[in-house]
């Protein structure tokens, strides 16, 4: 690799992260909003929201301690069960499974990028 393009690709891994760590942020707030916004009684029960928020806060500390298997991993357990099922939802929390997309994609491009031998040290 030349010099520009090392350098290029250290850019877009760092942006990687930060896309993947924006989007897993966001997705939990979105889901503690959830929770509380349509969650209103004890009687709905806050297990499924307190569930997907957990799997959600698991994505972040995947994104920081910036290891891509585990991100892919964290985003598909998330994304499968509540991510797809907000992304379904006619309302602003749709949100969710779309910041769970982007999380999965920041994932598999940083695991394509350390295929290819590209690697970031912590900063």
């Amino acid at each position: 690799m030349t010099e520009a393009s090392n350098q290029l690709a250290v850019r877009l891994w760092r942006w990687a992260y930060f896309a993947a760590l924006c989007a897993a942020v966001l997705a939990t707030v979105l889901w503690l909003v959830f929770a509380v916004v349509i969650v209103s009684g004890p009687s709905e029960g806050i297990t499924r929201p307190a569930i997907f928020t957990a799997l959600n806060v698991g994505t972040i500390v995947a994104a920081g301690s910036r290891r891509p298997l585990w991100m892919l991993l964290s985003a598909f357990l998330a994304f499968l069960p509540s991510g797809l099922y907000t992304l379904l939802l006619p309302s602003p929390f749709a949100i969710i499974g779309v910041c769970n997309l982007v999380y999965m994609a920041a994932a598999i491009l940083l695991l394509i990028a350390r295929a290819h031998g590209v690697r970031q040290a912590r900063a």
